[in-house]
C-alpha cells in the first residue's frame, strides 16, 4: 500500500461513541496492467471487535448489522475474499476478484430478503448493512453489437445468482407488457442444425408462483436426420424471429412452487429437444 491517509471525525450518538474513518486504499492486483486507488470507509464504534467476520454465513444469523471486525469475507461469485474494510466501492470489489479492468465487468450485490441490486464503480458498498449475502459478477461481453446485456425487469434473487454463476450472457427483455428472458448460446444437444441458440422464456407477471411454460429457439431448430418437428410457430420477440415449441406440462410434471424455478424448466427444456432428437 502506498498511501494511507486517515481524517477521522467523533461524533456522539446517543450512547455510542463513532469514529468515521476515510482511507485512500492502493488497491493492486495480479495481471492487472493499472494501479486502482478507490475509496474505502471504515466505522467504528465502541464494543468487541471480532476478529474475523464471513459475510455470507452471519447474515443467516441475524436481522441487524454486523458486527466491527478486523477482517470480513465476502463471497464474489465462487471465491471467497477477505478485506480488513467494512466498506469498499464496487471498482474495488470487482479488482480484489481479478475482474480486470472492472470497467469491464457488472457488479451485483444479492440480498437474503430482497432483490438483487447492481453496484455501479464507484458505489460504496456496506459489507456489514442488514440482508447483505454475497456478490455476483458478469463479464460485458458484446451483445447485439457494443450494447451490454439488458436488464429491463429483475429476476428474483435465487435465479439471478444461479443464472450469473453459469457464466452465460443473459438479458431480460420487455416486449410490450410482456417479460422475456433470452439466454445466449444455450447448448443444444447433437441431432439438430445447430450446438446452441438462444432460447427465451416468456416470465409471467406471478413468477415464481406461477408457472414457465413452453420455450422459444433462435435460430430455428431442424432435425439433422430430416425429421420434422411437430407443434412449432414462429414468433417475433422484441423484434428478433423466434422458433416456439408448443410444449405443456401434465399433472405428472406440474409446476411446484418453490421448488421449480428457471432453471429447472431449462433442465425440462433439454429434456424435450433430447427426446425430441431420437424420435421419442
Amino acid at each position: 500500500m502506498n498511501s494511507n491517509e486517515r481524517n477521522k471525525i467523533t461524533a456522539e450518538c446517543e450512547t455510542d461513541s463513532l469514529t468515521v474513518i476515510r482511507e485512500v486504499v492502493d488497491v493492486r492486483a495480479a495481471g492487472a496492467e493499472v494501479d486502482v486507488v478507490v475509496n474505502a470507509l471504515e466505522i467504528e464504534a465502541d464494543g468487541e471487535v471480532l476478529e474475523e467476520v464471513e459475510v455470507e454465513v452471519h447474515v443467516r444469523l441475524t436481522d441487524g448489522r454486523l458486527p466491527r471486525a478486523k477482517r470480513y469475507i465476502i463471497k464474489v461469485d465462487t471465491q471467497k475474499l477477505v478485506t480488513e474494510h467494512s466498506h469498499m466501492t464496487g471498482q474495488a470489489i470487482l479488482t480484489l476478484a481479478g475482474n480486470v479492468p472492472p470497467k469491464n465487468h457488472k457488479l451485483t450485490q444479492l440480498f437474503r430478503d430482497h432483490e438483487p441490486k447492481s453496484i455501479g464503480l464507484d458505489e460504496a458498498v456496506d459489507f456489514c448493512a442488514p440482508g447483505v449475502e454475497c456478490f455476483v459478477t458478469l463479464p460485458l461481453e458484446q451483445v447485439a453489437g457494443d450494447a451490454a446485456p439488458r436488464r429491463e425487469f429483475e429476476l428474483p434473487s435465487a435465479d439471478h445468482r444461479l443464472l450469473d454463476l453459469t457464466k452465460c450472457v443473459w438479458e431480460t427483455v420487455l416486449d410490450g407488457k410482456t417479460q422475456w428472458l433470452f439466454i445466449n448460446k444455450f447448448p443444444i444437444p447433437s441431432g439438430y442444425n445447430v450446438s446452441e441458440a438462444v432460447v427465451a422464456l416468456q416470465i409471467p407477471g406471478g413468477y415464481p408462483g406461477a408457472q414457465i411454460d413452453m420455450a422459444c429457439f433462435s435460430p430455428a431448430l431442424v432435425l439433422s436426420a430430416g425429421r420434422s418437428i411437430a407443434n412449432l410457430s414462429n414468433q417475433a420477440i422484441a423484434g428478433r424471429p423466434f422458433q416456439c415449441w408448443s410444449r405443456h406440462r401434465t399433472a405428472v410434471s406440474a409446476w411446484r412452487s418453490g421448488i421449480d424455478n428457471i432453471t429447472t424448466h431449462l433442465a425440462y427444456v433439454t429434456s424435450w429437444l433430447e427426446k425430441e432428437a431420437v424420435g421419442q
